[in-house]
């Protein structure tokens, strides 16, 4: 076959094209999911925080409603003072009234935290809305990319495949078992050029010999990886 190695780097070129098209249409799903997780942790991000500042407004009017109990209770307990039948029931009175301006005092503090931490919590939600919103808008934008890209590269692959099917037609006998074998092996990596007179895989020096033979256009492969050589243009 004097056009073997034409032949052998037309296949080898279709091969990588296909290959690599292959891989690209692989990777769309992962890549497509990774574009998911953005958009996921950006409307988690904001959902968190609105979700926290619901529970400090609620936390604080349910400490504030406690707070207007606690003194009306403490109300009572100055009234019942005056009143007290005798020594105990007075000290009784005493220690429920110092335990309820404990109690007020601890809840105005908790009030206070919370509406703090409300007021710090509220000016980040709206940037949180926004990248969340921005997230989904270049989500939106990268689908119909990659649906769009995904197309291309299957009619792409779809003619490198009809291609590699015609260009392969010359490689009959032992060079298509021996070819055969080795793309089983190795897939579009099955073959190498020579290129500075060494092997394009390994990178070993080919030997005149095999040079002769190729120029010859006869079937040659590597004697250190094995695959099928073609001379360089």
């Amino acid at each position: 076959m004097a056009n073997l190695s034409d032949t052998l780097r037309a296949v080898h070129r279709l091969r990588v094209l296909a290959r690599d098209l292959q891989d690209e249409i692989n990777r769309a799903p992962i890549q497509l999911k990774a574009r998911q997780a953005v958009v996921a942790k950006a409307n988690k991000a904001r959902d968190d925080a609105r979700e926290n500042l619901k529970k400090l407004q609620v936390t604080t009017r349910e400490r504030e409603a406690d707070l207007k109990a606690q003194h009306k209770q403490l109300e009572r307990y100055r009234d019942q003072l005056s009143s007290a039948a005798d020594q105990k029931a007075y000290e009784a009175l005493k220690h429920e009234i110092a335990a309820a301006e404990a109690r007020c005092n601890e809840l105005e503090e908790t009030i206070l935290t919370t509406m703090t931490q409300a007021e710090e919590l509220a000016p980040t939600i709206p940037p949180l809305e926004a990248a969340a919103v921005k997230a989904q808008a270049e989500f939106e934008v990268y689908t119909s990319n990659q649906k769009e890209r995904l197309a291309v590269q299957n009619e792409e692959l779809k003619k490198a495949v009809a291609d590699l099917k015609v260009a392969e037609e010359p490689l009959t006998g032992d060079v298509k078992v021996e070819y055969q074998r080795r793309v089983s092996s190795y897939g579009a990596d099955a073959l190498a050029s020579t290129a500075g007179n060494s092997c394009s895989q390994c990178h070993t020096s080919i030997a005149q010999q095999v040079l002769l033979q190729l120029q010859m256009g006869h079937f040659a492969t590597c004697t250190s990886c094995y695959r099928v050589l073609y001379l360089a243009e």
